[in-house]
């Protein structure tokens, strides 16, 4: 469901500019497929210190909850088509969701995604879109520290747009 070599992309181009980046993998290496992901990184963490990841199944909450507060980004690499386990195709945005949005929203964090991905409304606002991992280099690399405090309040903004009585007063006919 992630594109993990954009990630490679992202920390090798951050690396080539001198851009100080940190990622952190908030996840668990469960499926076949992630055991070569999970390889590299072990092979980038042994030359580089700027990729921090989980080796548990579960990351708790306590954890999860503190690397979210600490992170000035979420990064969405989603890939806009993935097969699920009976090979039924879903397509991000329309069929399925990323729960990282929700992340965005409890934390209040601008966020980057795919230029192709579907939001709603209300998140556009703390939503930076990019087309390829160079578009977010380029964001970084120019992303002053009031244009940072402007886009994280525009995600506080935002995400008072999904507190229980917004949502509830969104959606009446649901809750009476």
């Amino acid at each position: 469901r992630r594109n993990y070599d954009s990630l490679f992309e992202l920390l090798d181009m951050a690396g080539e500019r001198n851009l100080r980046v940190s990622v952190v993998l908030l996840g668990a290496f469960k499926k076949a497929y992630s055991e070569g992901i999970l390889e590299k990184c072990r092979v980038y963490q042994r030359k580089f210190n700027n990729l921090h990841f989980y080796h548990e199944m579960v990351v708790d909450q306590p954890e999860f909850d503190s690397v979210i507060r600490r992170s000035q980004f979420l990064w969405l690499p989603l890939q806009p088509v993935s097969l699920i386990s009976d090979g039924v195709p879903e397509q991000y945005g329309q069929s399925t969701s990323s729960v990282n949005i929700a992340d965005a929203i409890r934390h209040a964090k601008p966020f980057f995604a795919p230029a192709w991905l579907q939001v709603e409304s209300p998140l556009e606002k703390s939503c930076i879109r990019y087309e390829s991992v160079a578009d977010i280099i380029t964001i970084m690399e120019q992303l002053s520290g009031a244009a940072y405090t402007a886009i994280q309040a525009n995600a506080y903004e935002a995400s008072l747009h999904f507190t229980k009585e917004r949502i509830i007063a969104r959606n009446e006919e649901l809750f009476t």
